[in-house]
């Protein structure tokens, strides 16, 4: 019997019914069946996630472009589920980015600067130590793999990584279709959507890696800022 991951023990105890929405880049979570104990969770390459992130994130995209800067960053890791012929289909990956700093102030009440940027930027920035806080991007899964439970367990995984090295915050820039996955995984919003050039509106979310449970007690849709991120 295959041992269980810390991704394998992650997605049986948040298993459930699928919220709408639905989203066509990320995994919209587990269906009736959960997750597939005959996929496989491993560490890649950050060069193994460029050709998947192309071809569901950024299909007019050429594949150079599809290599984010926070890719060779030190301690950054990517991990991907092999179907059980050997195959990719999805990808996720984690690099230290300092977070928005009204992010980071609305997860753990430090002090921001009034000067401060407030619109999130591609590029993130805040005051917060650099290895305190790390970005989520490049999530996605292959079309026929979607409602498996995928993004949820390597969503799991990384968050388990990151609990092990002492991360604070995992934040994302999640596209608006994506939004009910990253709720139901504890993420909140934070701010009024921003559009991606080329890629679409997103929200900025966060969640701190420390929290219990698979979503926030008031579901994830607190927002704060203006008159919301794979």
């Amino acid at each position: 019997m295959r041992p269980a991951t810390p991704a394998r023990r992650w997605a049986r105890e948040h298993r459930g019914s699928r919220a709408g929405g639905g989203n066509p880049q990320a995994d919209a979570g587990p269906g009736a069946a959960g997750f597939d104990e005959r996929l496989d969770l491993r560490p890649i390459p950050a060069e193994a996630t460029w050709p998947l992130r192309q071809a569901v994130l950024r299909p007019h995209q050429a594949l150079e472009d599809c290599r984010f800067p926070g890719d060779a960053a030190p301690g950054a890791f990517h991990l991907g589920a092999f179907d059980p012929a050997g195959g990719l289909v999805a990808v996720a990956s984690f690099a230290p980015e300092p977070a928005p700093a009204e992010l980071r102030a609305a997860l753990t009440g430090s002090d921001v600067n009034s000067d401060s940027e407030s619109a999130p930027a591609a590029d993130g920035g805040s005051d917060s130590e650099p290895a305190a806080d790390w970005r989520l991007r490049g999530m996605a899964t292959l079309p026929d793999w979607r409602g498996q439970g995928l993004g949820q367990a390597l969503l799991g995984e990384g968050l388990a990584r990151l609990a092990s090295l002492g991360a604070a915050v995992l934040w994302c820039n999640a596209r608006l279709g994506a939004l009910a996955f990253y709720r139901r995984a504890g993420l909140i919003a934070v701010g009024p959507s921003f559009e991606l050039p080329g890629i679409g509106p997103h929200r900025l979310l966060g969640r701190r890696v420390d929290e219990s449970g698979a979503g926030s007690s008031d579901g994830g849709n607190r927002t704060t800022g203006a008159a919301d991120r794979p």
